[in-house]
């Protein structure tokens, strides 16, 4: 048989989750993803993921692929296959079959973007629905200041003073920010940024300094301040993972037939 390779795109609740990448007894994405992938295909596939998030981050569009020998008639069945034996707070959304050049493409290496948004409230009160999903902040976010402090983060940066601890010494810290803003929608404050990749913690560290921005405990000149630092994480503070979503990952109009009935993940300014 003719080994394939298949595309998912994935949703999930991150509450219950030890981040996306399989940790030996530990429930993570890929793990659960794996053990279902075994059942339906009677195979042990290494599921190759395009973004990883930490514990407790949510998805809307993780992009991951595997490979296998077995055919299924439809390939729309493969998502109800899988679905059926997943937990309910993870969702194949959509499958695909790479039919040429499939040992091309890569999930994590050919993606062009990834857009994360973080998500939090000022409202007085938290409703229970909201509490696995925005941060909750005691006090009034001024919106506009934080994003105007966003802003400051478009372009080309070294974001050396975001680094996680899981960023190994001596590895590239630079990344390019296509997009970065904030806006209100009623109690809820939302910060959207889009690069072509993320250092580990860094969205979440540079979202708990807006969120000090907009407390007014911090300027927005303090964002070029530490993106002009050369300490490797010297902003230390770190938002809580719960109002992190990845929200999509694209990739060039070039793999146009991967996503051929999903278009949303082809990035329209390439």
């Amino acid at each position: 048989m003719t080994e394939k390779k298949i595309v998912l795109v994935i949703a999930y609740d991150g509450t219950y989750f030890h981040g996306s990448q399989f940790q030996e007894g530990l429930r993570t994405v890929q793990g659960e993803l794996e053990q279902a992938i075994d059942k339906v295909f009677g195979l042990t596939s290494r599921l190759e993921l395009a973004s990883r998030t930490d514990s407790g981050v949510h998805a809307e569009g993780q992009v991951a692929t595997f490979l296998t020998n077995n055919d299924m008639e439809n390939i729309s069945n493969i998502t109800s296959a899988i679905n059926a034996y997943i937990g309910e707070d993870i969702r194949i959304v959509y499958a695909n079959e790479i039919t040429n050049n499939y040992k091309m493409f890569n999930p994590r290496l050919d993606a062009r973007s990834r857009k994360y948004v973080y998500t939090f409230t000022d409202s007085e009160v938290l409703l229970p629905r909201h509490r696995n999903y925005v941060q909750h902040v005691k006090g009034s976010l001024d919106d506009q200041l934080m994003n105007c402090a966003a802003s400051f983060l478009i372009g080309s940066h070294d974001f050396k003073a975001f680094a996680g601890p899981s960023v190994k010494k001596g590895n590239p810290t630079r990344r390019i920010v296509s997009e970065s803003f904030v806006v209100r929608d009623s109690n809820f404050v939302i910060f959207t940024i889009v690069a072509n990749a993320f250092l580990h913690q860094q969205i979440r560290r540079i979202s708990s300094l807006l969120m000090q921005i907009g407390l007014g405990k911090k300027t927005p000149e303090d964002v070029k301040y530490y993106l002009a630092s050369k300490i490797r994480g010297e902003f230390v503070q770190v938002s809580k993972a719960k109002g992190l979503c990845l929200k999509t990952v694209k990739y060039s109009h070039s793999w146009s037939s991967i996503f051929r009935t999903h278009p949303s993940l082809l990035d329209s300014k390439i």
